[in-house]
């Protein structure tokens, strides 16, 4: 799923929620 998600959007923001939650 992480994968996925990094693939389409940067890497950015997924460790900014990742961070968040």
């Amino acid at each position: 799923m992480l994968t996925g998600m990094v693939q389409s959007e940067p890497i950015v923001p997924c460790v900014s929620q990742d961070k968040h939650l």
